[in-house]
């Protein structure tokens, strides 16, 4: 197994167990590597480059012809990419608005871009099947259940409320089990609950 950690001008890759050297594994022709998610084929890195203000996300390949494509670029914030588990989709925080709102798009380059949050959305995070992404809204982790082809929402479900941190640009938790439990930061609440598919109270882990 393999870790990858960003640098500030590109990505090495390690050993899981800790063994051998860092090796460089991408660099951004632009600069400061802030984030990055392999897409789940393992062939390709979504990632952030900026902060506040100049934050634009880039997707390349890791192998063979590895130029960067632009996946969210304008002159606002975007961040927090996310690529979907069936590597069509990213997920991703925008503040186009005046305020950070979540929306989703393709990751190639056709296809229509769709809102997802409604008054606010952060760290955005798909669920383990691509059909629901989480994100906080305020203090309120919330899901939003997705149409397969048009990624249009078709549920919204408040889950729990925590004590997330303010805008970071990267999400500080991740799914365990859809709707059963939450790795989270120890900035959000301890004993949060969650409820599941037919009501039933769980407790975030």
């Amino acid at each position: 197994a393999l870790t990858k950690a960003l640098l500030d001008a590109g990505a090495d890759v390690n050993a899981a167990d800790g063994s051998g050297r860092a090796e460089l594994l991408v660099q951004d022709p632009a600069g400061r590597m802030w984030e990055g998610v392999v897409t789940a084929d393992g062939r390709s890195l979504v990632y952030r480059t900026g902060s506040v203000g100049t934050a634009d996300i880039w997707m390349r390949r890791l192998d063979g012809d590895t130029t960067r494509h632009p996946l969210a670029t304008t002159r606002f914030t975007e961040w927090s990419g996310r690529p979907s588990p069936d590597g069509r989709r990213l997920a991703y925080e925008s503040d186009e608005t005046g305020e950070y709102e979540v929306y989703v798009g393709p990751l190639s380059d056709s296809g229509t871009r769709q809102k997802i949050s409604m008054s606010g959305g952060r760290e955005p995070v798909w669920s383990r099947d691509g059909s629901t992404v989480y994100y906080w809204q305020e203090d309120l982790l919330v899901s939003a259940t997705l149409a397969s082809a048009t990624s249009a929402v078709t549920r919204r479900d408040t889950l729990f409320r925590g004590d997330p941190p303010t805008t970071t640009g990267h999400a500080n938790y991740e799914v365990m089990r859809e709707l059963l439990g939450f790795l989270a930061a120890e900035c959000c609440a301890e004993s949060a609950e969650a409820t599941d598919s037919k009501g039933s109270a769980k407790t975030a882990a």
